[in-house]
């Protein structure tokens, strides 16, 4: 079954800064910028900027189990925010889409927006060249296949595990890079050396 987007959750947009994020070490708000998602598209939080605002923050908070979906840029994608910090704001790139898990769970939703049917019906409402953006009214008119829960939860594991492997792949390939690298200027110093002798 075929649904659209606005039937599936609530979607708010990020907040939109004037010019960059100044960070404030001591403001109230941390807030999500496409820096803190790593190579996984997982936020890594241990370093956000700090900002306050003159609105009511609330309509730009996070909370456990949204999905941000980037809205700007040539590769828009969705990722699941699972435990963002207290107060976190997201910035206006984003789309804050907040899922009614009675029809779709947030895991699957930030899965089926990464897929190619997804992107094809996305790709013609992407306006502008330089920097492509999809406009809100457009996004939540675009439409999410819903399978059964209990086979979104069966996918969402599918893609855990997938994501758990590859994070463990780039680990392995780093520490065989350190081995090498180590391996490798042992044999330089000891070459240079034995030389010396």
């Amino acid at each position: 079954m075929k649904l659209k987007i606005k039937d599936l959750a609530d979607i708010r947009m990020g907040y939109q800064f004037r010019g960059r994020v100044e960070n404030a070490p001591e403001a109230p708000y941390p807030v999500i910028q496409i820096k803190d998602l790593d190579e996984a598209r997982q936020l890594d939080s241990s370093n956000l900027a700090r900002v306050e605002i003159r609105r009511d923050p609330r309509p730009y908070m996070t909370a456990h189990g949204d999905v941000l979906f980037l809205s700007r840029g040539h590769r828009p994608f969705a990722t699941v925010i699972e435990t963002p910090p207290p107060n976190a704001i997201v910035s206006g790139y984003f789309f804050i889409v907040r899922a009614k898990q009675e029809q779709v769970l947030p895991a699957y939703l930030a899965w089926y927006l990464n897929q190619q049917p997804f992107q094809t019906e996305l790709r013609p409402v992407l306006k502008g060249t330089h920097m492509p953006m999809v406009a809100l009214r457009d996004f939540v008119e675009l439409h999410v296949e819903v399978p059964p829960l209990a086979v979104q939860e069966s996918i969402a594991k599918l893609e855990a595990l997938r994501s758990r492997e590859q994070e463990l792949l780039t680990r392995m390939r780093e520490k065989r890079n350190e081995l090498v690298q180590s391996v490798s200027l042992k044999a330089v110093r000891r070459s240079s050396s034995s030389r010396r002798i």
